[in-house]
């Protein structure tokens, strides 16, 4: 890419991660609806909560795999103040509990099996999060 187009990238990507930001907020209202107005023991149901989930966590991981893209690509990147760092420290914390608050919704209604295998997928994306994008944006700082 030449320099003329990473500023057009990163506007992309940050257009990208206003919709996928939309989208998890869409899911996570979907999930807590779907939990709290309909019959949590039927099965499908159950099939429902989970693929909810799972799409809340995936557009967490994108929003933040955008927002990582975005500061890659963007030129010239500005210094690294405390204020920026304690803004990428709290949106990590915020990402963390929007998905450990919603792993608990399922204990609201004693789903057990729910709440485990979300608390594991929360542990999954999150470290993939950290691990992979956060660790790969500052390296380009």
């Amino acid at each position: 890419m030449s320099k003329e187009e990473y500023s057009e990238y990163a506007r992309y990507m940050s257009r990208a991660s206003i919709m996928t930001t939309i989208n998890t907020a869409v899911a996570s209202i979907a999930l807590i609806l779907v939990l709290f107005l309909a019959d949590t023991t039927n099965g499908i149901v159950g099939i429902v909560l989970f693929l909810l989930y799972v799409s809340m966590m995936l557009f967490s991981f994108v929003t933040g795999e955008f927002v990582a893209g975005a500061f890659i690509y963007t030129r010239p990147k500005p210094e690294a103040t405390n204020r920026i760092k304690v803004t990428n420290a709290l949106f990590l914390a915020a990402i963390l509990l929007l998905q450990v608050g919603g792993a608990f919704l399922f204990m609201v209604k004693n789903l057990v099996y729910h709440f485990a295998v979300a608390i594991t997928l929360t542990v999954i994306v999150y470290g993939a999060m950290v691990g992979y994008t956060f660790l790969t944006m500052w390296k380009h700082r």
